[in-house]
């Protein structure tokens, strides 16, 4: 019997210990402010509201593509998204961010694809 109680005294601590650790994460990771339900929201609706949950906000920037870096990267700040630009054959990190946009360009600084992430 003795040896039960002991593994239950060793186990019970880990156990709370990960419970924890698990509802730390969800609440960091969760998004804050979620619009559920109601689609998604254009981007003058997402820079108007900061609080906004990043799933909400819209990748739909193909009208860029042919323009000029400079002027895409300005408007893009503007909507309040961050803006990573890339050469066409630039390396970049693979984590995702829900709020960047990737402006990739040609030698001649003219926009070839815009993507989220």
């Amino acid at each position: 019997m003795d040896r039960k109680i002991r593994n239950f005294a060793l186990t019970f601590p880990v156990v709370i210990a990960i419970l924890v650790v698990a509802v730390v994460i969800y609440s960091v990771v969760k998004p804050s402010g979620s619009v559920a339900g109601q689609g998604r929201m254009a981007h003058e609706e997402v820079a108007a509201n900061p609080d906004v949950a990043v799933e909400e906000m819209v990748c739909e920037f193909d009208q860029w593509i042919g323009k000029e870096v400079a002027a895409a990267e300005e408007e893009l700040r503007k909507l309040g998204r961050v803006v990573r630009i890339l050469g066409k054959d630039s390396p970049a990190t693979m984590d995702y961010r829900h709020d960047r946009v990737n402006v990739i360009h040609d030698d001649n600084g003219q926009i070839i694809s815009v993507t989220c992430g």
